[in-house]
């Protein structure tokens, strides 16, 4: 019995959610739309229209993370995706952790892809929005994903095998294989003065290398630098009728020479050496 001065209903019971009034017969319960969530109420926004905030028409709600759009009874954010590290959490109920490229995990919101590496040369580029370059075993770039190594080259002997999964056999000189990454030259043997020297880093008796060995008697290093076909000869008769000596002069190898001495000059400064010796004849040569 409704007693009116104290009680705006009453329905018999004694327990709220039960009947038509609340457990304190101050109102009527389960009334959507009065802005008091109770009972079987998801929500109650105050109306009985779909707002988008999250609560429908009948105090359900409707609110879907991951939708991008932000229901604000239930969300605090919506980023469109469900996963944790965009800018919302897998529960649009905070702020995400934010992504980070090559922990081989896609974030949605702002990656493509993800291989576990920060390479270009992957499956994935180098900043997770989209796919990589094909890696070049050999081009001396490392590409993580799919090489263990890259020396440089495509030989097996280096720091790197041939096909860049493993690391090389190492070189050997003298086994007339060319290493690249380790040699310049290989010649079959570790004899000097044979065209490759002893330690197969470069070749040998190489006239206009600035290196005087084996069957020279000296090398400026500028092969060819005059006119004349016989310059450059790596002997120390470098034209006929110029001669180079440290030691006392000795007449020269032929009759051939230039009234200033110019020429024979330059060829000697070259060499570190004095013009040593006596000319023979006196004959003019076009310089």
């Amino acid at each position: 019995t409704r007693c009116a001065e104290f009680e705006f209903c009453d329905d018999g019971g004694s327990v709220g959610c039960e009947g038509a009034c609340a457990a304190d017969c101050s109102r009527f319960d389960d009334i959507c739309g009065d802005s008091i969530t109770e009972c079987g109420e998801a929500c109650d926004d105050g109306n009985t229209t779909d707002e988008g905030n999250g609560c429908n028409t009948t105090c359900e709600s409707n609110a879907v993370c991951g939708d991008d759009s932000v229901q604000s009874l239930f969300e605090a954010c919506d980023d469109g995706f469900t996963d944790a590290c965009g800018s919302c959490n897998t529960d649009c109920t905070g702020a995400g952790s934010g992504s980070t490229c090559g922990d081989g995990s896609t974030c949605s919101e702002t990656e493509t892809c993800d291989d576990g590496f920060t390479d270009a040369c992957g499956a994935c580029n180098d900043d997770c929005s989209g796919p990589g370059s094909a890696p070049v075993c050999g081009d001396g770039i490392l590409c993580a994903s799919t090489e263990a190594c890259d020396d440089g080259y495509n030989d097996a002997c280096g720091t790197c095998n041939a096909d860049c999964t493993a690391s090389g056999g190492g070189s050997t000189c003298g086994d007339n294989e060319v290493c690249q990454e380790f040699e310049a030259c290989d010649d079959g043997n570790v004899l000097s003065c044979d065209g490759c020297n002893a330690e197969c880093v470069r070749l040998d008796n190489v006239c206009g290398d600035a290196i005087a060995e084996c069957a020279e008697q000296c090398d400026d290093g500028e092969v060819g630098n005059l006119s004349h076909p016989n310059f450059g000869g790596c002997e120390t008769d470098l034209f006929r009728g110029i001669h180079c000596e440290l030691g006392p002069p000795a007449q020269c190898e032929g009759t051939i020479t230039f009234n200033d001495d110019i020429v024979r000059d330059r060829v000697c400064e070259r060499l570190g050496q004095e013009a040593g010796c006596t000319v023979v004849g006196d004959y003019s040569m076009g310089s």
